[in-house]
């Protein structure tokens, strides 16, 4: 899969997202090669207005976004290390359009 397609494939979850009355959101990708990473969004409509700063999450204009393994609340369950934040050819959060 080309960064393309995976800059394509959060672009559209996010125009989904966009639609929902959601509280959060997780994508898991598995790939053969680079490893296992996870994706997580969290609606500023359901949510408290900031996080501490070891949640590590993104702020955006519409939610939180975070990579790594994370509870419901939006809060890391293990230590997000180097390796769980997915950065193939330069990925970076936010993706634009």
């Amino acid at each position: 899969m080309r960064l393309t397609n995976k800059l394509n494939i959060i672009i559209k979850f996010e125009d989904i997202l966009r639609q929902l009355d959601f509280e959060t959101a997780k994508i898991q990708l598995e790939t053969e090669i680079m490893g296992t990473y996870n994706f997580f969004w969290k609606s500023k409509k359901s949510a408290k207005d900031s996080f501490e700063d070891n949640d590590k999450l993104i702020e955006v204009d519409e939610w939180f976004f975070g990579f790594g393994n994370r509870s419901r609340w939006g809060t890391l369950e293990t230590d997000l290390l180097e390796e769980d934040i997915f950065s193939l050819e330069d990925f970076k959060y936010p993706v634009n359009k």
